[in-house]
């Protein structure tokens, strides 16, 4: 047994290297190195949509040999020719020897070139390559791409801009297009002299032309990096800008007429550099940033080295009018992406099987900065509830997959990786260590890694030694289970006797074990090393549990055991009796994150099927009227909601539960009221002395209760919001009269607005559904227009209606195809017809939204549209129509996950809908 003091864990050796195959990896031959691109783009058309442009490359060559090969798609090569490197600094000096573009040979599945040529290279000698290409500008947004926007006169016009993550850049030009092979970069390019053009690093000359209306753009030179990191962009932009306490320039791009929505995001990326610097120890070594949000965009940003292009939602906002939950998402993804500036552009992963290495890390830093720099909104409250909580329900899946993933071999495999397990239980993995070793060893080790390992690549273990080394503690060992297997520990406990706490861990799985037997035995003998901080009557205690079971002595008269304090660990927990029992009776004493994790960990336990467990989950909803932290609130209702739904179709039961949640709800919607302003008016007629909210209150809780009350069919506040959604429509909404969009908010404040929209349109009929479209389709604000789109998924009024959104998301212009699944996702979720109606039209149309978006990782939301089904049935169903589908490697493990989400949820209703059923009959008699 172990001792309940602070322990001094034994010295063992670091893990061994992970096992991995590079022999099977998609890879280039290893024996040609580029040093240098020169990238000059002659013309880019933005009516015809093409580009046309040379690269010269220098190459370092390792291995004597007679041909070349490199990764190019897509594009067309009209002239090839390689020779010796004079190195006299002549980027248009022209190498000797052309090749016979027929003689070219092309792996078109492995988007790899090969050139032979007809004298081999030699190991001494410096070569160039040179090659001459066209490329089409695609609107499938990877490559070189083109992107629609207003220009300033009001038309419709075209910008070019880049996205190469993961392995996209070889679209743009031919390249090594592999994160090890780094290289540095000069681009210049020929665009009209009306437009911007911005890179990487900061423009160092213009020249003009025979043509008069364009001219050259030349910028600097990259420090080394990877192929994904380059970037540019051409444009009609304008732009704010500031300056970083190190006096590095910062510059926020958007769209003509949107730069008054900028500031909050150059405020934010200026204060953050600068706490990156101070946090790492490293200065940002480029002597610019920009930022640009982008009108087309499939991810939410890209973090570019220099040049960060965002989607307009996620950079865009006023801060004066916008809620707090739009403010508060700009900041993380600026946050995020600054982070990458180190964690990614720095120090780069050396395959993507270490993609966890870039993203957990960002994913990590982007909440410690984003609290450092806003401590009065609690963001670790928000990390617990978004990413580790999307984590929790990922990992908790027998379709997970480990942090580090091998074998990873293919582009596809690659795109699969950005998701919920390399950045959200990336994060929580690294919290959890962080909160073992201590902040101190923790920061210190990162500024020694990123110092070793800058310009170069890196893998897991090489940070494991740097923590290692400053927390005297085998972190290698300890951590080697969390990064490598997937899944996570249920760890039980329970008080064996007064003086002893017996731990023990088995996997926990949503769905109760794994049907794969090699999978089951893993699940048997995997065991974690569980850093522990384990509060006992306040006080926090440091412990490891690394054997299946074991058992630590404690003081005979301890009340108040919680194994998860703040909910540093990524584990669930699950207590005997009495230790349950005592934690419910001192709800008091734990925090804020503390009754999270016990709700978390409750609801996960009823959801993998145990009667007890849902029961026990229902009370604790029954019980939560008092609360007033809108952090467990929200962990509350998403519980009730898991229950709602695997219900839904049993309107008797539905009607019961909606009772009692208005019940449960009753109070704290009274004491907040509908919104804030009536609430403080109301507050000082009755000469209230309570102070005045804070902004979690009015921002997050108010909404969060509010809409709660909508859900649940309480009628005076449906009422309330149809009237209040009406007069807002029918408001000036200009977008650039601050008067009127005072107006506007005093009727509807930006806090409720989303909520007051979905509920407006679930509730109303053609009138509501045209007026927020038409609001959808004026309106200027990405925030807004996000909002109002998601919210018209809620339509329900008539089949036809409903049949005839999801052909206007689809095929309509008016939607972009970055936003096209989003609403499709909100409407599969809005009960048994919407759902039924989704999987129908994916099911008729599945060609065409695939095509959409040409195997991006867009495609894996569109998998798991039927995800909200409860039987098996369905499941069966689901599975043999992906069964029968070609070509969809790249959301071969989404679509794996969505049946058994549907599997999941199957078997909790058939285990517990008869208790669900007769607890909520006779709870709303009481």
């Amino acid at each position: 047994s172990g001792r309940l003091k602070e322990q001094n864990l034994v010295n063992m050796a670091n893990a061994p290297d992970s096992v991995s195959d590079k022999d099977q990896r998609e890879i280039l031959p290893s024996n040609i190195r580029p040093t240098h691109y020169f990238l000059s783009y002659s013309s880019v058309d933005l009516e015809k949509f093409t580009f046309a442009g040379r690269v010269e490359i220098d190459l370092d060559v390792r291995e004597s040999c007679s041909s070349i090969t490199l990764n190019a798609a897509e594009l067309e090569f009209l002239k090839v020719s390689v020779g010796q490197n004079n190195n006299n600094n002549n980027n248009n000096s022209t190498p000797d020897i052309d090749i016979d573009i027929d003689t070219l040979r092309y792996d078109a599945k492995k988007e790899q070139m090969t050139i032979a040529l007809p004298f081999k290279l030699q190991s001494s000698v410096e070569y160039k390559l040179v090659i001459e290409f066209t490329g089409v500008l695609n609107d499938k947004m990877k490559g070189f791409y083109r992107s629609r926007y207003k220009l300033s006169d009001g038309s419709d016009g075209w910008c070019g801009c880049t996205q190469f993550e993961a392995t996209d850049a070889r679209r743009a030009f031919p390249c090594w297009d592999e994160p090890a092979v780094k290289a540095k970069f000069t681009v210049q390019m020929t665009a009209p002299k009306c437009l911007t053009v911005l890179s990487n690093m900061p423009v160092v000359s213009t020249h003009d032309i025979d043509d008069p209306q364009q001219h050259v753009v030349a910028f600097d030179t990259t420090p080394v990096m990877s192929t994904y990191l380059l970037a540019w962009v051409i444009g009609e932009f304008e732009s704010i800008q500031s300056r970083t306490q190190r006096d590095v320039l910062v510059r926020v791009w958007t769209t003509m007429g949107n730069k008054s929505k900028a500031q909050l995001a150059c405020d934010v990326a200026c204060r953050c550099l600068d706490f990156y610097e101070s946090y790492f120890g490293i200065n940002y070594p480029l002597p610019k940033l920009d930022m640009i949000g982008v009108p087309d965009f499939a991810a939410g940003a890209m973090e570019n080295w220099g040049l960060i292009t965002y989607r307009e939602v996620a950079l865009l906002c006023d801060a004066q009018s916008s809620s707090l939950r739009a403010r508060q998402y700009v900041v993380i993804v600026v946050c995020h992406e600054l982070a990458h500036q180190w964690f990614g552009n720095l120090v780069t992963m050396e395959w993507w099987s270490q993609l966890w290495l870039n993203e957990g890390f960002a994913c990590f830093c982007e909440y410690l900065s984003a609290d450092a720099l806003f401590p009065q909104w609690r963001m670790w409250n928000t990390f617990l509830l978004s990413e580790y909580g999307r984590a929790f329900e990922l990992d908790a899946m027998s379709t997970s997959h480990a942090i580090e993933v091998e074998p990873l071999n293919t582009a596809a495999e690659a795109e699969e990786m950005f998701d919920s397990i390399s950045y959200c239980k990336g994060a929580a993995v690294i919290r959890m260590l962080e909160a073992f070793i201590g902040k101190d060893a923790f920061r210190s080790a990162l500024h020694k890694y990123l110092s070793l390992y800058k310009y170069q690549n890196a893998v897991t273990n090489d940070l494991w030694q740097f923590l290692a080394q400053e927390s005297k503690q085998a972190i290698g060992l300890i951590m080697q289970n969390w990064t490598r297997k997937q899944g996570f520990p249920l760890i039980s406990a329970s008080r064996t006797s007064d003086d002893k706490l017996t731990l023990s861990q088995k996997r926990f799985l949503i769905s109760g074990g794994s049907a794969d037997e090699e999978q089951k035995q893993e699940e048997m003998t995997v065991i974690w090393n569980v850093p522990l901080n384990v509060r006992i009557d306040g006080q926090v205690h440091k412990l490891l549990l690394d054997a299946r079971e074991k058992t630590f002595d404690i003081a005979s008269d301890a009340q108040c055991v919680h194994i998860n304090a703040d909910s540093t660990g990524f584990y669930c927990c699950r207590y005997d009796e009495p230790l349950l029992r005592a934690l419910n009776s001192n709800l008091g004493s734990l925090s804020v994150m503390d009754r999270v994790a016990l709700l978390r960990d409750a609801r996960a336990l009823a959801c993998s099927g145990s009667v007890q467990a849902t029961l026990q989950l229902l009370e604790i909803v029954r019980a939560s009227a008092n609360e007033t932290e809108y952090a467990v609130w929200k962990q509350v209702l998403e519980a009730m909601h898991d229950i709602v739904h695997i219900v839904d179709e049993d309107a008797v039961t539905v009607d019961h539960l909606n009772a009692i949640m208005q019940r449960v709800l009753r109070d704290v919607y009274d004491t907040l009221g509908f919104d804030a302003e009536k609430q403080q008016q109301k507050k000082k007629k009755k000469q209230d002395p309570e102070e005045e909210e804070d902004e979690t209150t009015s921002g997050l809780l108010r909404p969060l209760i509010v809409g709660a009350m909508a859900k649940y069919g309480n009628q005076a506040v449906i009422d309330e919001s149809l009237k209040r959604f009406r007069a807002f429509m029918a408001a000036d909404k200009d977008d650039g009269d601050d008067a009127a969009a005072a107006a506007a908010a005093q009727v509807l404040p930006p806090a409720i607005r989303s909520g007051v929209y979905a509920t407006a349109i679930k509730h109303g009929g053609e009138a509501e559904f045209m007026a927020l479209k038409k609001y959808y389709n004026t309106s200027n604000d990405a925030m807004e227009k996000d909002f109002a789109l998601s919210a018209l998924g809620q339509v329900r009024w008539d089949n036809h209606a409903m049949q005839s959104f999801l052909e206007w998301v689809l095929t309509s212009d008016e939607v972009r195809s970055q936003d096209k699944v989003f609403p499709f996702r909100t409407f599969s979720h809005c009960g048994a017809p919407s759902r039924e109606l989704a999987w129908q039209f994916l099911q008729q149309r599945w060609t065409q939204w695939f095509k959409l978006f040409e195997g991006g990782f867009l495609v894996q939301h569109l998998a798991k549209i039927p995800s909200g089904f409860v039987s098996m049935e369905k499941a069966q169903q689901v599975q043999g129509f992906y069964d029968q589908l070609e070509n969809v490697a790249v959301c071969k493990r989404a679509m794996k996950q969505c049946v058994e989400t549907i599997t999941q949820n199957a078997n909790w209703r058939t285990q517990c809908l008869s208790a669900i059923q007769k607890w909520a009959q006779q709870n709303n008699q009481n």
